[in-house]
């Protein structure tokens, strides 16, 4: 498994692409170090490491560098094999955890609408 410092992840955290790799990698249970990009002015590393297009996320595993947020997260994908253990909830601990998921949900659900002020928030 890779360790916290294998794995960086260059970004902002508002950008919902770098969200998007963060979920990824959450969901994948990988220990990553986050490194907050300065929007301006762009730091030496993001126009380091893409010098093309100049934007984030940027994604190291080791010697690799990666950019743009679907290749990375299919890099991810690949290379990470899921390591969460799966197990069977039940009984009450099932119901506990899944008034923990609603009430999250709603959470954001309500997040979302105060956001959006009425708007389609996706």
């Amino acid at each position: 498994m890779a360790t916290k410092t294998d794995v960086k992840l260059l970004g902002i955290w508002p950008s919902p692409y770098v969200n998007r790799v963060q979920i990824a990698l959450s969901v994948k249970s990988i220990d990553y170090e986050f490194v907050v990009e300065s929007y301006l002015p762009k730091s030496e590393l993001l126009l380091k490491s893409n010098p093309v297009h100049k934007k984030i996320p940027v994604f190291f595993h080791g010697d690799k560098t990666i950019c743009e947020t679907l290749v990375i997260i299919q890099y991810v994908d690949e290379w990470f094999p899921l390591v969460r253990e799966l197990r069977t909830v039940k009984g009450e601990e099932a119901r506990a955890l899944a008034e923990r998921i609603v009430e999250g949900l709603v959470l954001l659900e309500e997040t979302f609408v105060k956001c959006s002020k009425g708007k389609a928030y996706f």
